[in-house]
């Protein structure tokens, strides 16, 4: 064969693939993710890290120990309080528990006032002011009273208006209740040591006042201003006259007017048939020959 015989063109095997080729031509768009894949991804990331996150708080949660309460026998400064809680106020802790005063009431870890217990207090002290101040109010209208109670009577008037459930059966209980009335009833009414040392208690002068009977009161109002009320009585008793006599003058002026307009039809009535044959006659006259 010569050199310039054409080469045979080599077959391809049966199956194969044919040459890819680049050069020229843009990448494929399926190489790179679409919106609808990277939103789909970011949702899944979010809702993994939430999921992560509340076991996360719930396996903290679950394990933590609440911290013991201070000892309140121990000064505040010796007292570590990473390790422990101080104790709350209105409260005595012993051993990292709480107790509550008398008074007050455990609610979490804190103590709040008892509803009930308080209540009993300002009804208590509203009802012995108002005894106290009924007695003195009575004095001041000269009826029968009494100005200075002694503490004795003071408690005895506590014990007698004191609730019979739930109050008296818990000694301690009723013990702190009349402690608290006596605190309020001393910060409200007046107070003085007598001779044997025990305290006296008065209702003072202004509120006394106003706890007097409604007639006394009023007694006392009108003897006060009784000047007054004459002076205004007898105002009223002129005005009341010289009302009447305008009233008086009126109705005589008003029945002369309605005589006098009577009297004058009558004149004309009267002057009618007195005159009337003079005038026909005379008419009658005129037309005679």
């Amino acid at each position: 064969m010569s050199a310039t015989a054409k080469k045979r063109p080599k077959h391809r095997a049966a199956g194969a693939a044919p040459p890819r080729q680049f050069l020229g031509r843009e990448p494929s768009g399926a190489l790179f993710p679409s919106k609808d894949d990277l939103l789909r991804l970011f949702a899944v990331i979010a809702i993994a890290a939430s999921v992560a996150s509340a076991c996360n708080y719930a396996v903290c949660f679950f394990n933590r120990q609440a911290k013991s309460f201070c000892d309140s026998s121990k000064v505040a400064y010796d007292t570590d309080t990473d390790l422990c809680e101080p104790c709350p106020s209105h409260g005595w802790c012993s051993n990292g528990k709480l107790e509550c005063f008398h008074g007050y009431k455990k609610q979490g870890r804190k103590c709040i006032e008892d509803g009930t217990i308080n209540q009993t207090v300002k009804k208590l002290s509203e009802l012995l002011e108002q005894h106290v101040c009924n007695a003195y109010g009575q004095v001041l209208c000269n009826e029968p009273g009494k100005i200075w109670f002694q503490e004795a009577d003071v408690r005895d008037i506590i014990e007698e208006h004191m609730p019979k459930k739930n109050i008296v059966s818990e000694n301690d209980t009723s013990t702190f209740v009349k402690r608290k009335v006596m605190e309020i009833v001393e910060s409200i009414l007046e107070t003085r040591v007598a001779w044997n040392g025990s305290k006296e208690f008065k209702c003072p002068d202004l509120l006394a006042q106003l706890c007097k009977p409604l007639q006394c009161r009023v007694n006392q109002w009108i003897y006060a201003h009784v000047g007054i009320m004459v002076a205004i009585l007898g105002l009223f008793v002129g005005l009341t006259k010289i009302t009447w006599s305008i009233h008086q003058k009126k109705k005589l002026t008003s029945r002369a007017e309605q005589l006098y307009e009577q009297i004058l039809e009558a004149d004309e009535s009267l002057a009618g048939v007195v005159y009337m044959p003079i005038i026909q006659y005379v008419k009658f006259s005129k037309t005679m020959p």
